[in-house]
């Protein structure tokens, strides 16, 4: 379960017209998750 997702979906149900900028939010805090696991770091959201 990704720690993204679950606030994503608590924004969703506060405003519909940003799902799509909150979808790429999530692709963001994505990627930044996996550099910090390339960097070492264990993403706690995994």
């Amino acid at each position: 379960m990704s720690m993204g997702r679950s606030r994503g979906d608590a924004v969703y149900l506060q405003s519909d017209r940003d799902e799509p900028y909150l979808m790429l939010i999530e692709h963001m805090y994505t990627i930044d998750h996996t550099k910090k696991d390339a960097h070492g770091e264990e993403p706690d959201v995994l």
